[in-house]
């Protein structure tokens, strides 16, 4: 999958294909699908060097990454129960 970089010190609305935009901060960069590359809008922009795209490199872009799924671990905590039921 491609990444697209914006260029700029100014944020930007991208206008990516079937009507979606991408909305970029100043110096950030985002995956884009394979076919976003040649919308025109997107075009316009490369063409006046706001953004770059870069290709995804050999090994890259099309698996599953892996990461951390789930809940964040924060070391040890400890569950403090309510009391229930009659008293």
């Amino acid at each position: 999958m491609p990444s697209m970089t914006n260029k700029t010190r100014r944020p930007l609305t991208i206008p990516l294909p079937l009507g979606k935009k991408l909305h970029l901060g100043p110096g950030h960069s985002a995956d884009i699908p394979a076919n976003a590359a040649e919308h025109p809008a997107v075009r316009k922009l490369i063409d006046a060097g706001e953004i770059a795209i870069e290709a995804a490199g050999p090994g890259g872009g099309d698996g599953y990454a892996g990461g951390n799924k789930g809940r964040a671990s924060r070391g040890h905590t400890s569950f403090i129960g309510r009391r229930s039921g009659d008293r």
